[in-house]
This record gives structure tokens, sequence and C-alpha cells, in this order.
């Protein structure tokens, strides 16, 4: 079967603050989301940052394709972590940039072409609906959710239930779960959280995160230098693959670690 023409070929937008080669798991996923659909006889366009999530000072290129897909690169759009301002800063000036290059992307009214934005960072739904209603309302939206705001800031204590940020956010949340053509959530406990804001079950997809299989080699136990390098052959070992903050489970760990700590066949890594 032929592929389809690039005059015919549907359009996909992608916003992500985070892409690959950037190891963010976001943008990792993204990626893969991104290459199936080049796949699939797609145009694919993702417009992201210019500058690592992790540590800003790596720059990545303003422009190249990977696996088929033209990824374009924002400045000013990742200004570090360490400073709430100017991580709110950058975020806005993300937004803004994608509203900009996304309402000049060719391809996606008239049915021919989606949008897909996640929740990284969370104003680029803002941008997504922009995006939208420049067209109309003729462009659909697919809504995958990677966090949960304001309910993880409020669950922090960062914010309160009744202040204008959230208020603002949950604005935004109701409406584009309203307007989504797709609503995707990584858990049935996320599901829920996204119906007491807006009934979406007839929308809504559970998708896990899945694990980056191509690029893991199992090695066995007697072959394995960490494991040598650190003495933890014939033990038993915990390790916590994942980010560490405020938002995540790590007391459960650290408990099971002082539970265990007097075990010679457990190791907490």
């Amino acid at each position: 079967m032929p592929s389809p023409s690039p005059t015919r070929r549907k359009t996909l937008l992608i916003l992500s603050q985070v892409y690959v080669p950037d190891p963010a798991s976001v943008g990792q996923h993204m990626a893969d989301a991104a290459a199936e659909m080049v796949r699939r006889g797609w145009r694919v366009k993702v417009l992201t940052s210019a500058r690592g999530y992790n540590d800003p000072k790596i720059k990545y290129p303003p422009r190249e394709t990977i696996d088929g897909v033209a990824v374009l690169r924002l400045p000013l759009s990742r200004l570090g972590k360490n400073s709430p301002p100017l991580r709110a800063l950058a975020a806005v000036l993300f937004m803004l940039q994608t509203m900009w290059h996304g309402l000049f992307t060719r391809g996606l009214s008239r049915g021919r072409g989606a949008i897909l934005v996640s929740t990284s960072p969370p104003m680029c739904i803002v941008a997504a609906l922009v995006i939208r209603l420049a067209r109309f309302g003729s462009t659909p939206i697919k809504f995958w959710v990677m966090d949960i705001n304001p309910d993880q800031l409020i669950s922090l204590g960062k914010i309160s239930p009744d202040s204008a940020p959230a208020r603002l956010m949950n604005f935004f949340n109701r409406w584009i779960l309203r307007v989504s053509s797709d609503v995707i959530v990584l858990d049935k406990f996320m599901a829920r959280t996204m119906n007491d804001k807006r009934e979406v079950s007839d929308k809504l997809s559970v998708l896990p995160p899945w694990p980056h299989e191509d690029s893991v080699e199992p090695v066995a136990h007697a072959d394995n230098p960490f494991r040598k390098q650190h003495g933890l052959d014939g033990k038993r070992v915990i390790m916590y693959s994942g980010n560490h903050g405020f938002a995540l489970p790590l007391e459960t760990l650290l408990k099971a670690a002082v539970r265990f700590k007097e075990d010679p066949r457990i190791a907490f890594v």
C-alpha cells in the first residue's frame, strides 16, 4: 500500500516541554508515540524546549528530525528547577511560544490533524486550548495526563484549595477535559481523579507507562559488575528507580530499609 502523499497526510502537533534526547520520562514516552504516528503515515511536529530538563546548561539543536518527527526547540523555556519563580516564568514563555508556532502549523484544521498535549508543564493545556479556539474548535485534542495539578500542589501544602492559582488550574482542567476527544491517564486512580473533575468515562483510556525494553539488556547476577563493585553478591537488592521528590512515596521505602537494616541478606540501594 503506497504511503499518503505529503499534502494529504494528517498532522499531529505535540506540545511537550521535554523530548528526546533529554532523558526525562515524559519526553521518552512522547517520542515513542510520535515515532509510531509517523509509521502510521502522519506528519508529526513537536514543540519542545531547547534546553535540558534537569540541567538547563545542556542545549539541543533548534531544529532536527528524529525518527521522521520534525522537532522544533524553543528558547527561554527552561531556566532551571532551583528557583520556583524562574521555573514558572519558563513555563509561561514556553506556553506563549507554543501558541504562536501552533497557530501557524499547517494541516490541523478540517479534520486533517490533532493536538497531543501533556501536563509538562501544566500550562501546555492552555496553549492547546488557544490553538483549538483559533481554528474554530475544529482541531481535536488528545490530552495525556502525566501529572495532576493543582491537586499535587494542594497535597504538598504549596497552595490552598480555594486559592486563585488552584481555581484557575481547575478551570482549565475542566475545560480541556470537556473539549478533548480523548483523555489518557496512567492508572485507575488518575482516572477516578479526572472523573471527579469532570465525567469523561466515555473518552477515557488507562495507559500505564511502559518500560524501555529495547535499551535494557538483562545481566546474570554472577556477571553483574554493579553487584561485584558494591559487594552485593548473594544479596536480595531493593532499588528505587524514579524521581526523588516531595510528591513521591519514598516514605514506604525508607521505613522498609530501617526495618530490615540488620538483615544481611537484604540491601537497599
